[in-house]
């Protein structure tokens, strides 16, 4: 099972893809498993990435696969899946995503 949170945080992206600026990129959701990227332009499916993103719980890095973006979206969406991360980076994210699900259910309660 995986768990999506939306972090809603700015996202660096350090690659050799030509972008005006990392501000152009925003980190829509995110799992433990990868990700969707709010996109001014689409960036090339297939592009391999160092990403990087703030959670509660500190940052996250890791190295992921730009996937084809999301045609039927009215903003430019893109998702990528993740390739590698760190044991310490993968228990940062799980901490934030249960956290944030823990938070979320005693809203509602």
């Amino acid at each position: 099972m995986h768990y999506v949170y939306d972090f809603r945080a700015c996202l660096q992206q350090r690659s050799d893809l030509k972008t005006d600026s990392a501000s152009e990129l925003k980190l829509q959701t995110v799992s433990v498993t990868g990700g969707l990227l709010q996109v001014l332009k689409p960036l090339s499916p297939g592009s391999v990435v160092e990403v990087m993103f703030l959670t509660h719980t500190g940052p996250v890095l890791g190295m992921a696969e730009l996937l084809n973006p999301r045609s039927d979206a009215r903003i430019g969406l893109q998702p990528f899946r993740f390739i590698t991360l760190d044991d310490i980076d993968l228990q940062r994210l799980r901490t934030a995503i249960a956290s944030s699900l823990h938070n979320e259910l005693s809203d509602t309660a």
